[in-house]
């Protein structure tokens, strides 16, 4: 099958990720903490609320939660090249899939930008369902005008690339960019 799509997943490829700190302080409270986040990124709690709660939970200020959770993060400027090269073929849609609450891809591309790089952004919180499961990656493909067997998935987490192979793409586990990228290559030269 000839691959018409290219997907990134946005936190641990585009965008670096940041809350390990958090993870680090407070390794008795990880389930919990990761049960947050999950709730985040499906959209049931708004950001406010999220940040409200982990301060909450871990017993430390709202401003010492959201500068520990963000603060590490940031975005991968060579990656996002990476994307802007690929759009510039025009040989592929590209699309942005991302486990992530609303408000979260504000803080590291503006509208403009988005809308420059991807032909589709589709966002856990937006759709709600997350990675891995099958179903999201249909809408992803759906949504690019392609089948799934038409389309790479690009992500840092092997349970989402599982996701997405049962949903018929071909998956790539980012590791690093020079990695990700020669792989790219060999898929598509195929």
């Amino acid at each position: 099958m000839v691959i018409k799509a290219v997907i990134f997943d946005l936190f641990g490829v585009l965008v670096l990720p940041g809350y390990a700190s958090l993870f680090n302080r407070f390794p008795n409270l990880a389930l919990e903490m990761n049960a947050l986040i999950d709730s985040a990124n499906d959209g049931v709690v708004s950001r406010r609320v999220f940040y409200e709660s982990m301060a909450d939970l871990v017993g430390i200020s709202v401003d010492e939660v959201r500068a520990a959770y963000m603060g590490d993060y940031r975005r991968d400027e060579s990656a996002v090249d990476w994307v802007r090269q690929l759009k510039s073929t025009g040989l592929y849609k590209l699309g942005l899939l991302s486990n992530v609450g609303h408000g979260w891809v504000e803080d590291f591309f503006s509208e403009q930008e988005l809308t420059e790089l991807f032909d589709e952004v589709i966002l856990s919180s937006d759709v709600g369902l997350s990675k891995p499961a099958p179903r999201v990656f249909d809408i992803t493909a759906e949504r690019l005008g392609v089948a799934p067997v038409e389309c790479i998935m690009i992500d840092d987490r092997p349970s989402n690339i599982d996701g997405a192979k049962q949903a018929g793409m071909s998956g790539i586990l980012y590791t690093s960019l020079s990695q990700a990228k020669l792989e790219l290559t060999s898929i598509l030269s195929k």
